[in-house]
């Protein structure tokens, strides 16, 4: 399967709309519940016609009676109740006196007490035909007492309805018609319409097996060697009682089937909902979320996140950044004497220390020579005192390690300068900084900083800014730029250790063509120290980005939501060493947002729960909504795959069950009914129905 739901699809997609509506009071008396609304049922119980000593009555499917009144002189009964939910048991019961016409016998017959004969409805009906046939639909699904049977599903029902059906009345008769009524031996049959078919139907069968004991003639329906004289039957029964369209009506009745002969039709019939369903999933799946994204890449969420991973690039590392201003605001405090928080200033102070560079205090704090590290080089900074007050920086070369340590060359900057001032407790940071971006050329600074505690004794230091930072090219134009309108970060110390950092931005964040708008926040502190490393890092346990994504040029937001990130270290994970099945970071994350395919298009939404507890072994949890309204739940889990490589298993379903699942490792899955009936298979690029029917992945 060379496209599948991908992981990133999944994680930007977005939460369910809940739409409330309330209603307002009014003055006055309480208005009454309007009565429940009566509905009549007529029935028509045939084994031949029953006389007025036979009763019939309806039940819901717990058993309760709805109504039950005597057979008329018409051979019918009128039943009368409040529509139930769910099925509906109709049912003719025996009694002292109560007798049917026996067409085959050619004389009336004793339906004895104890005696029942069921149909069973899946909904109400406002006509029913109760004969042999229902009764055999309804074997094994209802009770003697009226009630249905314990796990009974609507697609047993209709099953059973189906395959009786197509097995005794392939002449397009309902299984619930009512037939035309023989009560006696002159009774005639004058038409070849579906009630004078199934009339003549039922009055074959009452030749080929014992009619009167319902139950016991439904075991021998089930049989075709109690068939087998059925077209004789058939000839004898159409010319005694249907003389006037004998012919037609033998050239029209076809002899019953075996269940083996309609097995396939009957799974159509009953599955044909379901397995529109299906394709509804798979259209949706399809046109919407792999259309978006998918492994190949080629979805239109797919080609936006590569354009904007190109252009983000470029971004700058905001932390880093403000690791490194802040060691040059500490050395301009001690020039000056003044603090952006309200603590004393030392400034006797020769070397100031900072998470990211040193500096060394001169010429009785006119001056500072500062140096700041960074990845595989080390950036060389002068601080001056400038007339008004403030402190000015100049950027000197940067000078590049090589792979051993040695020089492997340098940049020399020109004009990169920039003051530090003090207002208050404000630091005001403004100028041409050294680029913190690959493809950048330098990074314009213009924030407000506020700073109190200590981090390196009580480690209660706390960070306040606002203000812009901005990655730009030769030609000055911004290529990455976070205007922040909230930082506050707390290192959250107690007693001299970090224990429960804080970390929140509220920021936008913005490219040439695209823009985050929103906020992160981070909490907790999981540490490591590699062997022979004098210092420790710090990792954030847990993370939230909120906010959204836009596309600015094409005017449409990409995808809106919360994203969440943990990780746990119990199991001895360290960071400094390559990833391993013992060596491995526990995870879980969640996202609920919007995804957009484009402009004017309606969002896909989607909540979702992720994690890793094994190596190898992460599972997700998800349901989502597309745009047209189809909802799904599913599941997936990535396992170790055979014979090594690890494969993800995915398990989708509809609110009605209707289920999907697929093994990327297999590249083959299987399409289930809500009863767990198997629908259809699933290979590497069709699905295949059992209706015979196909549907592509892709």
């Amino acid at each position: 399967m060379n496209k599948n739901i991908s992981a990133m699809a999944l994680a930007v997609a977005g939460a369910m709309l809940v739409v409330g509506c309330g209603g307002g009071g009014g003055g006055g008396s309480e208005a009454s519940a309007p009565a429940p609304v009566t509905s009549s049922m007529t029935v028509t119980p045939s084994l031949g016609k029953f006389n007025t000593s036979c009763s019939v009555e309806a039940l819901k499917a717990d058993g309760s009676v709805l109504d039950s009144v005597k057979v008329g002189a018409d051979g019918k009964a009128v039943l009368s109740f409040v529509k139930p939910e769910g099925p509906i048991v109709v049912r003719v019961k025996g009694a002292d006196g109560c007798q049917y016409f026996d067409e085959a016998a050619k004389a009336p017959r004793d339906f004895v007490a104890g005696r029942l004969l069921n149909a069973l409805l899946a909904e109400f009906r406002s006509e029913v035909g109760v004969h042999v046939l229902t009764h055999l639909a309804a074997s094994g699904l209802v009770t003697s007492a009226g009630k249905l049977e314990t796990g009974v599903t609507p697609q047993a029902i209709r099953s059973g309805q189906e395959e009786t059906r197509l097995r005794f009345l392939q002449d397009g008769a309902g299984l619930f018609d009512a037939p035309v009524l023989i009560g006696s031996a002159s009774g005639r049959v004058t038409s070849t319409d579906p009630a004078s078919r199934l009339a003549i139907v039922l009055a074959v069968l009452s030749g080929l097996v014992d009619v009167s004991d319902p139950d016991a003639a439904a075991g021998q329906l089930q049989n075709t060697a109690s068939l087998e004289n059925f077209a004789t039957k058939l000839a004898e029964i159409a010319e005694v009682y249907a003389p006037a369209v004998q012919a037609e009506l033998v050239a029209k009745i076809e002899a019953p089937k075996s269940v083996e002969a309609v097995t396939d039709d009957v799974t159509e019939a009953v599955y044909e909902n379901e397995i529109d369903q299906a394709r509804t999933m798979l259209r949706a799946l399809r046109e919407q979320i792999l259309a978006m994204s998918n492994d190949s890449g080629t979805g239109s969420l797919d080609k936006q996140y590569e354009r904007m991973r190109n252009e983000t690039s470029n971004q700058l590392e905001l932390l880093g950044a403000i690791d490194e201003l802040e060691v040059l605001t500490k050395a301009a405090s001690v020039m000056l004497g003044v603090y952006p928080g309200a603590a004393a200033v030392d400034t006797t102070q020769t070397f100031v220390w900072g998470y990211e560079g040193e500096c060394e205090i001169q010429s009785a704090g006119a001056s500072a020579a500062c140096r700041i590290y960074r990845d595989g080089s080390v950036l060389e900074v002068g601080l001056d005192k400038t007339m008004d007050g403030r402190v000015g920086w100049n950027l000197v070369p940067e000078e590049f390690w090589g792979a051993y340590g040695g020089n492997s060359g340098e940049t020399a900057y020109t004009e990169y300068r920039g003051t530090i001032g003090f207002t208050g407790t404000t630091a005001r940071l403004s100028g041409r900084y050294a680029p913190m971006a690959a493809g950048a050329v330098a990074t314009l600074v213009d924030v407000d900083v506020t700073v109190s505690g200590d981090q390196e004794v009580t480690k209660d230091y706390k960070l306040l800014g606002t203000g812009v930072l901005s990655s730009v090219d030769a030609q000055d134009a911004s290529l990455f730029k976070a205007e922040i309108s909230n930082l506050s970060f707390d290192m959250g110390g107690v007693a001299g250790k970090i224990v429960s950092p804080t970390l929140d931005v509220t920021l936008v964040a913005s490219s040439p063509n695209f823009r985050f708008t929103g906020r992160l926040e981070t909490s907790g502190v999981l540490e490591s120290q590699a062997p022979g490393q004098d210092w420790i890092d710090y990792q954030p346990a847990a993370a939230k980005l909120s906010g959204k994504f836009e596309n600015v040029p094409e005017q449409f937001t990409l995808f809106d939501g919360l994203f969440t990130l943990g990780q746990n270290w119990s199991n001895g994970y360290t960071p400094y060493e390559d990833e391993s099945a013992s060596n491995f970071a526990k995870l879980q994350g969640s996202f609920v947002g919007t995804l957009f395919e484009a402009k004017g298009k309606a969002g896909l939404t989607l909540n979702l729960q992720a994690k890793r507890d094994e190596w190898l072994k992460e599972s997700l949890n998800f349901d989502f909504a597309t745009g047209n309204g189809v909802a799904l739940q599913g599941s997936a889990a990535r396992t170790e795959g055979s014979p090594a490589d690890p494969e993800w298993v995915w398990n989708l379903a509809n609110s009605n069950g209707v289920k999907l699942s697929y093994s990327e490792y297999s590249q083959n899955g299987e399409v289930l009914a809500a009863d767990g009936r198997r629908l259809g298979s699933i290979g590497r690029d069709m699905v295949s129905f059992i209706d015979g029917t196909s549907e592509s992945l892709f």
